[in-house]
């Protein structure tokens, strides 16, 4: 789905989370705070709520998943602040498998900007994906690349 538009891959999204029991929700950016996503939980059902702060993909792709880890691993309709480590690495994983990310560091050069979009491809994935995980790890700055990073709007009818 990373590799599809807003237009496309939001209802898509949107139909899989109901069909699981979720409710997806898109809601404004809360200013001067740096949350992306949350979970919540009313009356026995599952909300997972995104905002779309700055419109980057690679940050929405990642609060998605993040999100979607908090759902999976803790369904008990508590607040998991200590669980936000683990969050973070199943959803890295979610989004490139640890092998596939290994494999990437071990085989190519992950400076090539022609390589990380090659792999990327290869395996079914947009390139930022493998970027934003390089980026995370410090294998590549956060000044790196970034038009490889599309900004995008979804608009909900």
């Amino acid at each position: 789905m990373t590799l599809k538009n807003p237009a496309e891959f939001y209802p898509e999204m949107k139909r899989l989370c109901a069909e699981c029991g979720v409710a997806l929700v898109l809601v404004p950016y809360l200013p001067r705070t740096y949350i992306c996503g949350a979970t919540i939980w009313r009356k026995n059902k599952a909300i997972l709520a995104l905002s779309v702060k700055g419109k980057r993909a690679d940050v929405f792709w990642f609060t998605f998943f993040h999100e979607l880890a908090h759902l999976i691993n803790h369904s008990d309709n508590r607040i998991h602040i200590s669980y936000e480590n683990e969050a973070d690495d199943l959803a890295s994983n979610y989004l490139i498998s640890e092998e596939q990310y290994r494999v990437f560091i071990d085989k190519y050069n992950y400076r090539d900007k022609r390589q990380i979009i090659n792999y990327s491809l290869g395996i079914g994935i947009a390139p930022f994906i493998l970027l934003g995980r390089l980026q995370h790890n410090g294998l590549i700055g956060y000044q790196h690349y970034n038009d490889l990073i599309p900004s995008f709007e979804i608009v909900v009818n």
